[in-house]
């Protein structure tokens, strides 16, 4: 495929190539209490988490030439879930393992948010939340700390 000579010979192709053409280095800059202070408002200010809800659904199996075939026999009323019959996972490994933050990063994280009570009703919807929070955080924070710098007069 041949360069379309009409859009490289028009102005505004040369002003964006006067822009990007100087060879540049970057450098991110991380500032990792920034980081935990965004967190902490982030997670502060989600939503509250409901508790755990159950519900049981019996179905009819079927094995037939167009497949598998599902016929519902039966369903429970969702049955709510008190706070002392969950077992509660390793949050801090859960979070470390779904982060790359430090452990004691986390605990901070966790509870300076005073958000700990929603992880008792709703262990699963609480590690999705903050595992999600701190991900998209630590992106913006990243981004927000590229910095370009130019090498001289060199270009591509």
């Amino acid at each position: 495929m041949r360069p379309n000579r009409i859009v490289l010979d028009s102005p505004e192709f040369k002003a964006l190539w006067d822009r990007i053409k100087h060879k540049t280095t970057y450098r991110v800059e991380f500032d990792n209490e920034k980081l935990i202070n965004e967190c902490i408002k982030a997670i502060k200010n989600a939503p509250p988490i409901a508790g755990t809800r159950l519900q049981w659904r019996k179905a009819d199996l079927a094995i037939g030439r167009a497949g598998i075939e599902a016929n519902e026999t039966a369903t429970s009323a969702p049955v709510t879930i008190h706070e002392q019959d969950i077992e509660l996972p390793d949050l801090v490994t859960d979070l470390q393992d779904k982060t790359q933050l430090t452990r004691r990063t986390i605990v901070r994280i966790l509870t300076e948010s005073d958000r700990l009570e929603d992880f008792k009703r709703n262990p699963q919807k609480f590690i999705e939340l903050v595992q999600k929070t701190i991900n998209l955080t630590k992106q913006t924070v990243i981004v927000d700390g590229i910095k370009y710098q130019r090498l001289g007069d060199e270009y591509y």
